[in-house]
């Protein structure tokens, strides 16, 4: 049984294995669901967090 999660209820849904999050009414980037999920924006894309070099310790 496939378990629904509406765009409305993004916002307060758990991430759930093999749930299926379904997108907004528009044709952009505000209708993906994962920013609602993550609670995040992702318009740049996911990116690393502090540098690539590696440090010297």
């Amino acid at each position: 049984m496939d378990t629904y999660i509406k765009f409305e209820d993004l916002i307060h849904a758990d991430l759930t294995v093999e749930a299926i999050y379904e997108g907004g009414p528009k044709d952009n980037v505000s209708a993906d669901p994962i920013s609602k999920l993550l609670k995040c924006e992702n318009m740049g894309g996911f990116r690393i967090l502090g540098s690539k070099k590696k440090s010297s310790l």
